[in-house]
């Protein structure tokens, strides 16, 4: 594992804050974590220091479904595709 996954869990919301580097042999963890409950989830990313394309990929398709990525690097809005929150 190259990432660490810490939940957070509000009336409103759970957010889990995403630690390091997120590769393709994390998303399988990622998604099982994620695949819980889309609804109201936010993905804290200050803490991302790198992605691959996999790991692009799944973002992109999360925010699509309703996930807010805060935290956002530059870096990380530009492989996105979109500006840093």
């Amino acid at each position: 594992m190259t990432i660490r996954i810490t939940a957070t869990d509000a009336p409103d919301r759970r957010m889990l804050k995403i630690d390091g580097r997120l590769q393709s042999e994390d998303l399988p963890e990622l998604e099982r974590v994620c695949a819980d409950d889309l609804q109201g989830l936010e993905l804290d990313l200050s803490g991302l220091r790198g992605v691959d394309e996999s790991a692009v990929a799944l973002l992109r398709r999360l925010r699509t479904q309703g996930v807010r990525l805060t935290g956002v690097s530059a870096y990380v809005a530009l492989r996105l595709g979109g500006a840093a929150e």
